[in-house]
């Protein structure tokens, strides 16, 4: 997806020169983490201007083939402001806790 255009997440919220953006993010398990959003692989981001608010919780996902079986992993819901809800997991507790410091700091 290299040169893809970067997608908010949530309508009508978006970040001036998102591009430049990304570039001081840093990797945070599978994401990019700046001080204005959280970026996904698929050049889709959540500005967190638009974060109402989060919950954290514990949760698995189920694997198939020959190693069959739940995998651990650390959800975190943002709530918009438009009303959304979206999800995002992460493979550690570390993780997680270094978005919620990132939001922390905007606050």
């Amino acid at each position: 997806m290299f040169g893809s255009k970067l997608v908010s997440l949530v309508e009508g919220h978006t970040i001036e020169d998102a591009a430049a953006d990304k570039k001081t993010a840093k990797r945070v398990g599978q994401f990019k983490v700046s001080a204005k959003a959280i970026y996904r692989a698929d050049n889709k981001y959540l500005p967190f201007e638009a974060v109402t608010g989060y919950t954290c919780d514990k949760s698995s996902v189920h694997v198939t083939g020959c190693c069959a079986g739940c995998v651990p992993v650390e959800r975190m819901v943002f709530e918009t402001c438009n009303g959304d809800k979206i999800q995002f997991l992460f493979d550690s507790q570390k993780d997680l806790d270094k978005v919620i410091a990132t939001i922390s700091e905007k606050n």
